[in-house]
């Protein structure tokens, strides 16, 4: 699994929040449930910061949940 996601976080053209997201697992990925909770959380951690952006910014973010 990647160790490092990078998302750039913008608006979509309706101006609703959007994570676009680089070095997510690939098709097929074998994740064990520890790995499916760490992404869950990382995922929810860019959710929130999408949502949160007040203008385009690219952040990484590290899958212990830190911003890299």
């Amino acid at each position: 699994m990647p160790r490092v996601i990078t998302a750039t976080l913008t608006q979509c053209a309706k101006g609703k929040p959007l994570a676009v997201l680089e070095n997510l697992p690939r098709d097929r990925a074998e994740l064990r449930p520890s790995d499916l909770r760490r992404l869950a959380r990382l995922l929810n951690t860019i959710a929130i910061d999408a949502e949160l952006a007040t203008h385009k910014t690219t952040l990484s973010y590290e899958l212990d949940g830190a911003k890299a």
